[in-house]
C-alpha cells in the first residue's frame, strides 16, 4: 500500500510540479517505505524465534524505524539542497498514511 501511494504521489506532483516534484515525491515516498521494509522484514525474523521477545523487538524495531526516517530526511536535506519539499512531504505523508488506506482494502 506504501509502495501504491508513493506512486500516487509521484504521479502527481509530476503531473503538478513537473519532473523535479515527481522525484522528490518518489524521494519521501521511498524516506517512509524502507524503514518500514526493514522493520517489517525484522519482525518477520523475531516472530517465529523462540525466547525472542516480541514486544522488546517490536519497540526498539519502531524506535530504529523512526531514527531511520529521520535520518534519511536530514541526508537529503544537507545532501540535496535543490529538492522540492513540497512534493517531497506529500510523498512522504502519502506513503504513511497509507496505513489507514489499507483498512478499507481490508475490508
Amino acid at each position: 500500500m506504501q509502495t501504491m501511494a508513493t506512486l500516487v504521489a509521484v504521479i502527481g506532483s509530476s503531473l503538478y510540479f513537473g519532473s523535479h516534484g515527481g522525484g522528490a515525491a518518489a524521494i519521501g515516498g521511498l524516506v517512509c517505505v524502507i524503514p518500514n521494509l526493514l522493520f517489517a522484514l525484522r519482525i518477520k525474523m523475531v516472530a517465529g524465534r523462540r525466547g525472542a521477545s516480541f514486544q522488546v523487538n517490536f519497540i526498539l524495531g519502531e524506535l530504529f524505524k523512526l531514527m531511520l526516517t529521520v535520518g534519511l530526511l536530514v541526508v537529503i536535506a544537507r545532501g540535496y539542497p535543490g529538492v522540492h519539499w513540497p512534493s517531497l512531504l506529500i510523498g512522504l505523508a502519502l506513503a504513511s498514511q497509507a496505513v489507514f488506506f489499507a483498512f478499507w482494502k481490508k475490508n
